[in-house]
């Protein structure tokens, strides 16, 4: 049921010409999925707990109906210790990390794949993924249409291709910050996916619709990373500056006129 390409992502973007196209691709839901701790998965959680997993989900029934800058829902789950947890939690660029247990990590993938549509997985470098699914003893109730991996749809549309996610996403302009972060690794292949194919279809001279709507998609600002050290600093200022203020009403009269005429 493995199905890697060009031509599979071009009939369920309906950027394809086919006329051999496959009924269940009119009804997709592209899902990305990541996970980071894999090797913590795959030794079953008997010596640590941290690991993520992440979503990035794409309905191809929204493309003409939904704002781009949200067509694609990212989601960021994390097991293990409080602080890996909270680490997890402030690189993730999407929304809310989520703390899950490592005994529901199968039920919350289960929970957001959906079971009455045609499902298409999405990764960069996807096997280490397929991988972890396995160690999880994780198994589809209805299996996908189909697989697509970023790395090898790069390799046969354009060149040869071995290079990092990162690579990939400087090669296309797409912007990114804070990878390795399950969430965030989860909706930058599909960025990547989407310009793959709004590029190719470009260097045959395609002219549709759903290119601006891809290129809308993928090149969308992403939210601004701060650093939880600067966010820290700046709450301790506003306290601050709230202290000052306060004192400052105790301060004699006397007081006060020296500091005016101070400034």
């Amino acid at each position: 049921i493995t199905r890697h390409g060009l031509s599979m992502l071009l009939e369920i973007l309906g950027l394809s010409h086919s006329v051999s196209k496959s009924p269940a691709l009119n009804d997709t839901v592209i899902i990305a999925i990541d996970f980071e701790g894999i090797n913590t998965i795959k030794s079953g959680f008997t010596q640590k707990e941290n690991s993520q997993v992440g979503f990035a989900i794409l309905d191809t029934k929204e493309l003409r109906q939904v704002p781009p800058e949200k067509l694609i829902t990212s989601l960021n789950f994390a097991t293990g210790s409080p602080s890996y947890v909270s680490k997890a939690s402030n690189k993730f660029l999407f929304g809310e990390t989520i703390t899950i247990q490592p005994s529901s990590m199968v039920q919350t993938i289960q929970s957001h794949i959906p079971q009455d549509r045609s499902v298409v997985l999405v990764g960069h470098g996807i096997l280490n993924e397929l991988q972890a699914l396995q160690a999880l003893g994780f198994e589809f109730e209805r299996l996908p249409s189909g697989i697509l991996d970023t790395s090898r749809i790069a390799n046969e549309g354009f060149q040869f291709w071995g290079g990092s996610l990162s690579d990939l996403l400087g090669v296309l302009g797409c912007p990114f910050n804070r990878l390795h972060v399950a969430g965030n690794d989860a909706n930058f292949p599909s960025r990547a996916l989407l310009l793959l194919a709004a590029k190719w279809c470009i260097s045959q001279q395609q002219d549709d619709e759903v290119l601006d709507i891809l290129r809308d998609i993928s090149t969308c600002p992403i939210p601004p990373y701060v650093d939880p050290e600067i966010k820290a600093a700046e709450r301790r200022e506003k306290r601050l500056v709230r202290s000052r203020k306060h004192q400052s009403k105790l301060w004699s009269k006397e007081k006060q006129d020296q500091i005016r005429a101070a400034r």
